[in-house]
């Protein structure tokens, strides 16, 4: 069928072959498929921060994450002062998109908004999860959270809440009779 072209010396010769030739006769390569989509890494969920855990701040006051949340804080870390006695821990993305929808409809210039500023700029510190995803505090966030060494990290949807234990317990009782009252404003049975 085919001829193969030899080269010898300075003569060219021709050989008859009766099956091609295919790469020392390796079965045929299959096609690429191209109905194959390679799976995206799914995307953090933006209420993921659920539970009430019971923890302890280390000797160098620093909080372990659960892990079960560490993926939706790996990209960094927002560390804020909460409007009470208890620190926030946001995504470092979810926090940067509430401040500026906080802050879309304001005048730059006016003095609210250069409060409001303050505040929400003023009252937080960006940083990340330590390889053993842990968040050290610093003493002025300890400070405003009052908190000792047994912590409560409170999971809200958004964020989580870091309560000292003691301060948690009154406020963990009335924020389930809160709780109910506004279920029943809305409609809902509690």
């Amino acid at each position: 069928m085919w001829g193969v072209v030899l080269q010898r010396g300075t003569k060219w010769g021709t050989t008859h072959r009766d099956e091609p030739v295919r790469g020392g006769r390796a079965p045929p390569t299959q096609p690429p498929r191209i109905d194959w989509i390679p799976l995206a890494r799914p995307t953090p969920c933006a209420l993921s921060f659920h539970g009430i855990h019971e923890l302890k701040l280390d000797a160098k006051n620093r909080l372990t994450v659960p892990a079960k949340s560490r993926a939706e804080l790996s990209a960094g870390v927002t560390l804020v002062k909460g409007v009470e006695t208890f620190l926030e821990i946001w995504p470092s993305q979810e926090y940067d998109a509430i401040v500026r929808q906080s802050l879309a409809d304001l005048n730059p210039l006016s003095p609210q908004a250069r409060a409001l500023k303050r505040h929400l700029y003023g009252n937080s510190a960006p940083t990340e999860l330590d390889s053993a995803g842990r968040i050290g505090l610093s003493k002025d966030f300890l400070e405003h959270g009052s908190l000792g060494k047994d912590v409560v990290l409170v999971g809200t949807g958004e964020c989580f809440e870091v309560w000292d234990r003691e301060s948690w317990k009154p406020k963990h009782a009335s924020t389930v009779a809160e709780a109910a009252e506004h279920l029943a404003s809305f409609g809902h049975p509690a």
